[in-house]
């Protein structure tokens, strides 16, 4: 569980860090790196939901499209709540 833990924030500090890097190279090692860390995290784990919604942003970002699409379309089968609704109808407003 704490491994899931420190592999789910150290993607997210990748991925927030991969936003502000000036160097595009640089933008796109730190959002692979990001994207390592979130696929790490066993399909079992708690933050496995956690962290199959961050890999679909990390893919959207390194340009690996219908990756992204397929996983956030498992990740907003499984959360039918309000909140996942408002997210999916501002992410395909955003395509």
């Amino acid at each position: 569980a704490h491994c899931s833990e420190a592999r789910l924030g150290l993607g997210i500090v990748l991925g927030l860090e991969s936003e502000r890097a000036p160097d595009p190279l640089r933008r796109r090692s730190l959002a692979l790196e990001a994207l390592a860390q979130f696929t790490a995290i066993h399909a079992q784990s708690d933050l496995a939901p956690e962290a199959r919604f961050d890999r679909a942003v990390m893919l959207e970002r390194v340009g690996r499209r219908s990756e992204a699409r397929a996983l956030f379309a498992r990740w907003f089968a499984r959360d039918s709540t309000a909140a996942a609704m408002a997210l999916r109808r501002a992410l395909d407003g955003a395509r």
